[in-house]
């Protein structure tokens, strides 16, 4: 079960980008099941679910990218390391955190990602 969990989360961005998709992201990590259970999933789960299936790293790339906003959460590449920070335009505020395993920085993304969105 918490692998199935796990697994719905780290396919988040695909399933947000499918066609057949209608809902919001808040309502495809509702979900999941994760507003249920969101204390017994740490950054160490995803990281195992993301080391089964390290595809999903280039979806958190292109979901980070595409977000339109003033302030959340970012993971991006840059060279051979990857940045995982928080930003906030109006407070001028960008805090990052670097990463030469694209799985780790990924996982770490995920959790503050998803927090941020099942707290809004």
């Amino acid at each position: 079960m918490v692998q199935d969990l796990l697994n719905k989360i780290v396919e988040l961005p695909i399933k947000f980008y499918s066609t057949e998709n209608k809902l919001s992201i808040y309502e495809l990590l509702e979900e999941t099941g994760y507003f249920k259970s969101y204390g017994n999933v740490k950054q160490r789960d995803l990281l195992q679910a993301l080391e089964k299936s390290g595809e999903y790293i280039n979806h958190w790339l292109n979901w980070s990218s595409n977000k339109r906003t003033t302030s959340g959460w970012y993971f991006k590449k840059e060279k051979d390391r990857y940045l995982v920070g928080y930003f906030d335009m109006e407070n001028n505020i960008d805090d990052s955190k670097e990463y030469y395993d694209s799985r780790i920085a990924c996982s770490h993304y995920i959790k503050e990602e998803i927090e941020e969105i099942r707290r809004s």
